[in-house]
């Protein structure tokens, strides 16, 4: 797993459509709601199972949605608490590299 961004790097640089907007805004609320220090791929792959547009491709693909999600929860267990509580939870480099 890739160590988190610097402190100050966000996702303020990216260009974003609102879909893209609600998804990485979801991936970061489901790593705050399961206590994670980092918002990761797999977090935002996960938030992408919820996303209309990515559906549209998850559906003329032989990828089983549930599936999927069940594999990223097993992955998602192992994502680290924040290492000093009530710091700001940020994407790791490989979530910022996308």
């Amino acid at each position: 797993m890739a160590a988190p961004a610097q402190q100050g790097q966000d996702f303020a640089g990216i260009g974003k459509s609102p879909s893209l907007t609600a998804s990485l805004e979801r991936a970061h609320r489901i790593a705050v709601e399961r206590g994670h220090g980092i918002v990761t791929l797999e977090h935002l792959l996960l938030s992408l199972t919820e996303d209309g547009d990515a559906a549209a491709v998850f559906g003329v693909s032989p990828l089983n949605v549930g599936q999927l999600r069940g594999d990223l929860g097993e992955v998602l267990k192992r994502v680290p608490p924040p290492e000093v509580p009530g710091r700001a939870i940020l994407p790791n480099a490989d979530l910022l590299r996308v």
